[in-house]
């Protein structure tokens, strides 16, 4: 089967590429210049998804499913920035949705949505909790979702996926290490390279830290795939039931990887949840089974990568 991957050179997107060819796929990917590019690509097109380019080659190589994680998906700048990120995840997408209409395209698309749709929720969420985004990311990807429900009518079929926390590393693959993720930050910090700052410390959490569900990226990989394999067309959480706070996650990565963190708080980040952890029984119903998101591993392989191990 031929595959298409937007965003193949983020995070998530180099980790799915990198998955997809171990299990003999072909891939078709796009991102854009400023971002670094890996091996794990047949043909990779440097252009943003709803360029034309991009869109004539899902066509002339006959992909039958396109993976769609291209996006703007930062916190801070979905503040100070909206506009862009409105531009970038919803109104490409209609854009793009438009171009594979005009050219009969007919497959599968699994879209890349997110946990911030659902804002700040003091117990697990479901698929049907209500929606109430807290920031302008989870508002843009909610409008995606909304514009996604209707692609049936053009025979598309949609396979809606909203990620928790993702974490970890694959070997070569892996974070950004200049992205402000919790994670990323522990790593800089335990290396020497820029103190640790945590972003409140008086939230209406046990140890006044956020709380969140911590998903590992090879487990978010392998379950759009199975989605794919399985023509899964639905709507699912991937997060594990299980919240991890801020000074839990720093815990855990000391014991794990034998380094101390020395950190400070700071103030408390606008349209920052307290606590957002998944309900992801529905899609464990379909037979998914998660093998790596525990906090050790997560934070082990997030060490690793950043070691270049």
């Amino acid at each position: 089967m031929k595959v298409a991957v937007t965003g193949s050179s983020g995070y998530i997107g180099s980790v799915l590429c990198k998955t997809l060819k171990e299990q003999g796929q072909y891939v078709l990917a796009c991102d854009t210049s400023e971002r670094k590019t890996h091996h794990y690509t047949d043909m990779f097109i440097n252009e943003s998804f709803d360029g034309d380019v991009f869109v004539n080659t899902i066509i002339s190589h006959n992909v039958e499913c396109i993976f769609h994680l291209a996006a703007s998906s930062l916190l801070g700048p979905s503040a100070t920035d909206p506009l862009l990120y409105y531009h970038n995840n919803t109104a490409r997408l209609i854009t793009f949705l438009s171009k594979l209409r005009s050219r009969g395209w007919k497959g599968h698309i699994v879209f890349s949505s997110t946990a911030a749709v659902y804002g700040d929720r003091g117990e697990p969420v479901k698929e049907t909790s209500i929606k109430v985004p807290c920031n302008n990311y989870g508002r843009s990807k909610l409008m995606c979702e909304n514009v996604l429900e209707v692609a049936s009518l053009y025979g598309i079929n949609v396979t809606m996926f909203r990620y928790f926390n993702v974490a970890g590393g694959y070997g070569d693959v892996g974070q950004d290490f200049s992205e402000p993720h919790i994670i990323t930050r522990i790593c800089n910090a335990a290396d020497g390279k820029s103190p640790l700052v945590v972003y409140g410390n008086a939230y209406p959490t046990p140890d006044g830290t956020c709380i969140r569900d911590y998903v590992h990226v090879r487990d978010i990989c392998a379950a759009q795939i199975y989605a794919m394999d399985n023509h899964l067309y639905d709507t699912f959480n991937l997060g594990t039931l299980n919240g991890t706070s801020v000074l839990e996650i720093i815990e855990a990565f000391e014991q794990e990887n034998a380094v101390r963190i020395n950190f400070s708080f700071g103030n408390i980040r606008k349209g920052d949840p307290s606590y957002l952890v998944a309900n992801p029984q529905k899609f464990v119903d379909t037979g998914f089974e998660y093998k790596y998101s525990n906090i050790n591993q997560i934070v082990k392989s997030a060490w690793e990568h950043y070691n270049g191990v």
